[in-house]
């Protein structure tokens, strides 16, 4: 670290706030697939002013874990390796152990009940929607385009099935991704709580995973969302063609 003290907190602080913003951010999309798939008679809490107070919530409880050591509730240091800042996982004070212990239950352990007890229900959902569905209509498997003889119903079910089975498996995929960053620094914080510290080698790997995990999210969704992919290629492909016609139109 080639910065001072109060640099180290700042950059502590900064990269705590936005991982935390990141983690109640699938929090709340998980919430949001319960919601869509299992509780459609809820869907006035995805829509109007609600939203807003989502995005209050997210970061009220983002900013209520990261100012916390800011005023003496545990405290920001560097890392083991010394590359780079975050929370004193080591601190032998009562304060830090009951901050850091806190910390690992409300900004871990929380997310990982909400995740499962979301997609375990979502699951379940979607195989009752996909049997109701084949049930309704046997004779017609569900493809990626809806048949031309399908009925109203039916087509509307279908899109219903499959537009949140899609946005289900990019959030799904997030939130998997999610666990396997953060599950073995999770391990390893814990460890450094209730024992002796880890060894700064062995804590390099877990740190990378777990902080660059954020910036996995739209790569994934980039991968996986139809509509990104679609919106991209009109971006770089179709309208750069639409300008090199309109530039040949104007030459002749």
């Amino acid at each position: 670290w080639i910065f001072d003290d109060t640099m180290c907190v700042i950059s502590g602080f900064t990269a705590y706030s936005f991982i935390m913003s990141d983690m109640n951010t699938l929090a709340v999309i998980a919430f949001s697939r319960y919601v869509v798939v299992c509780k459609p008679e809820w869907d006035y809490l995805l829509k109007g002013k609600y939203p807003k107070y989502f995005l209050i919530g997210i970061w009220t409880y983002t900013l209520f874990w990261s100012v916390s050591p800011l005023l003496g509730l545990g405290n920001y240091t560097y890392e083991p390796f010394g590359t780079s800042c975050t929370l004193n996982w080591h601190g032998r004070r009562t304060v830090n152990i009951i901050y850091n212990a806190l910390c690992v239950f409300g900004c871990y352990l929380v997310h990982v009940v909400a995740f499962i007890f979301c997609y375990v229900h979502v699951i379940r959902c979607y195989k009752k929607m996909n049997i109701a569905t084949k049930n309704t209509f046997p004779l017609r498997p569900l493809t990626h385009e809806p048949q031309k003889n399908m009925a109203v119903e039916e087509i509307i079910r279908y899109h219903k099935i499959v537009s949140t089975s899609r946005l289900t498996k990019v959030s799904l995929t997030m939130i998997v991704l999610f666990l396997i960053a953060w599950t073995p620094y999770a391990v390893i914080t814990v460890w450094n709580i209730f024992y002796q510290p880890v060894n700064a080698n062995i804590q390099v790997l877990p740190t990378m995973f777990a902080k660059i995990s954020c910036a996995s999210n739209p790569i994934i969704h980039g991968f996986l969302s139809d509509r990104f992919r679609q919106s991209a290629r009109e971006l770089f492909l179709k309208k750069p063609q639409k300008q090199r016609n309109r530039f040949e139109r104007n030459n002749q």
